[in-house]
């Protein structure tokens, strides 16, 4: 038995899980993910324009050092020093956006998780607190937030009867695989750029802030 409530979320109660295989309270009931997922497509949007930002300040600043490579006066040095500067403020904006875009994700991963409990589907690997915890174990990482994902997609699947097992065979998206490939080049791409960040900093002795010069 599900009973239905005015804003048109099931709320969940013993009699909805006639297998037993997921005991739910009372006040367990679903959750709209909507504005979450409104927020989300906000935030990668701005995450997309501070990358392009980012590839034109690198873009400025190759051209930059470059000039300076083959200076004899101070001015190219200086230039070098302000396209560094604007480097790392682009560097600093995307490395904001992507944190806000992350946490939200989070929720919204963990918000997700909550309610395919309420589609009762026995033998999931992940409890609904690895959205969170399972981004944050060292090389474990790489793994967990993906198979969990794989797994909400699955059972996902409104096909699927309440309390059936055969969920774990529903059909794995590529989505989720292109998802999670294309993170994996995001947090790569991410630390390339720390790394470059470091260096121009280190052999060029720059100073980052208001007083940027050389030394």
């Amino acid at each position: 038995m599900v009973e239905i409530r005015s804003e048109g979320f099931p709320m969940a109660t013993h009699n909805d899980d006639p297998a037993g295989t997921t005991p739910l309270t009372t006040d367990a009931r679903w959750r709209s993910l909507t504005g979450l997922s409104v927020a989300l497509q906000a935030l990668f949007g701005l995450t997309m324009a501070a990358a392009l930002g980012l590839a034109g300040a690198t873009m400025a600043l190759g051209a930059a050092l470059d000039d300076a490579a083959d200076a004899t006066g101070f001015g190219p040095f200086a230039d070098a020093v302000d396209a560094l500067d604007v480097y790392s403020g682009a560097m600093t904006l995307l490395q904001l956006v992507t944190l806000g875009a992350g946490v939200v994700f989070i929720v919204w991963m963990f918000r997700l998780a909550r309610n395919n409990d309420l589609l009762g589907r026995p033998g999931t690997t992940y409890r609904p607190g690895w959205a969170i915890g399972g981004w944050f174990v060292p090389f474990a990482n790489l793994v967990i937030p993906f198979r969990m994902m794989r797994e909400l997609w699955q059972g996902a699947d409104p096909s699927i009867p309440r309390g059936d097992g055969g969920w774990r065979f529903s059909n794995r998206s590529r989505l989720v695989m292109t998802w999670w490939a294309l993170d994996l080049i995001g947090w790569g791409l991410f630390g390339a750029a720390d790394f470059a960040l470091a260096a121009g900093r280190f052999v060029f002795g720059f100073t980052f802030g208001p007083t940027s010069g050389t030394s």
